[in-house]
């Protein structure tokens, strides 16, 4: 076989399978899209660069910060490849009148400028035009529950919509119980009148949510995950098949009382 050839699929073969090891800083963390939108009723407010939102009678707030990566990446196996903090989550939740409130709102991040450092022989960092702002989009449901129990139970949820794509192994997943030690950790709970900030984790075998990871402080905040189970819902001359999520809570030692659409995890 020409050398040349052999060469050429020896170059392939390093650089297709080797795993790459992938640097960057994280841009965006920009809410939008408030729903109900902020007319009438409504109170919300969008303010500085798009990094914090206010809303409800209560001035409850979300606001964002993005972080720097450095995450091998495993073009033959996307589990094997290394999750990272994207930039963590603030949720004040103050006490807003039901009308003045919004439920859902979208939080935006992009991988901004990625370089390739797998070579540690090479001075010079590679540019990985691939991973380039590359976006990420999460649909943030706001669960503003009825002050009616408990600090537990009155704790309002910000819950990231979508599915597990999967947990890489570094990941520390604050919702792994022996019975599921993977499941999709997408829900952050705030006590009420109070304030708490969450990591978000990613991953790059394609720019996708993690989950929630460690919670600043644990007296005011926790977190949960939600479960899908089917249900049938009816049949009304043609039959269709519904889905609730029962979320499984991870609670702060020494409290009791979980949301009522929760089951609590021993």
């Amino acid at each position: 076989m020409n050398k040349k050839l052999i060469a050429f699929i020896a170059f392939l073969i390093t650089n297709v399978t080797a795993n790459a090891n992938m640097i960057g800083t994280i841009t965006g963390g920009i809410f939008s899209n408030p729903q109900p939108p902020c007319v009438g009723s409504v109170i919300c407010n969008i303010s500085g660069t798009g990094t914090q939102i206010t809303f409800g009678t209560g001035s409850s707030s979300l606001s964002s910060t993005t972080n720097s990566f450095n995450a091998a990446l495993d073009p033959q196996n996307p589990l094997a490849t290394e999750g990272f903090i994207i930039g963590t989550l603030f949720f004040h939740n103050g006490t807003n009148d039901s009308s003045s409130r919004i439920d859902h709102v979208t939080l935006s991040f992009s991988t901004g400028d990625v370089t390739d450092n797998t070579d540690p022989n090479n001075p010079n960092n590679i540019r990985n035009t691939k991973w380039d702002n590359q976006p990420l989009v999460l649909d943030l449901e706001i669960i503003n529950t009825p002050n009616t129990g408990d600090e537990n139970f009155n704790a309002d949820i910000v819950r990231i919509l979508g599915k597990n794509f999967g947990i890489p192994s570094n990941y520390p997943n604050p919702c792994a119980t022996p019975s599921d030690p993977n499941p999709f950790c997408n829900e952050f709970h705030v006590k009420e009148g109070l304030g708490t900030s969450v990591d978000i984790w990613g991953r790059l075998s394609s720019f996708d949510v993690v989950g929630f990871g460690s919670v600043q402080d644990p007296s005011a905040g926790f977190l949960s995950s939600s479960v899908p189970e089917p249900s049938v819902l009816g049949f009304l001359g043609i039959g269709f098949l519904g889905m609730f999520a029962y979320p499984r809570l991870i609670a702060p030692k020494g409290t009791t009382a979980p949301h009522p659409h929760q089951r609590k995890i021993s």
